[in-house]
């Protein structure tokens, strides 16, 4: 988020009337906006990928012991 400050006050350098100014203005503000939202969507893969992980262990069988099951084969019993 530092590069954007700078490429703004860039800009805002370059920017000679007041509404150029107020326009590099909305410009920086919605590049942080993108940056955070960036960022929380990298948050929330990573939390979703260590939530996945721990549920990784165990669990159940993947064929039933009952004898009609839905997911086994009609020749299974």
């Amino acid at each position: 988020m530092c590069n954007i400050f700078e490429d703004v006050q860039a800009e805002k350098a370059r920017a000679r009337t007041k509404e150029e100014k107020d326009i590099a203005e909305e410009r920086r503000k919605a590049k942080e906006a993108e940056a955070k939202m960036e960022l929380h969507e990298s948050k929330a893969a990573h939390a979703g990928e260590k939530l996945e992980g721990k549920h990784g262990h165990g669990g159940h069988a993947p064929y039933s012991t009952h004898s009609k099951c839905c997911h086994q084969p009609s020749w299974w019993s």
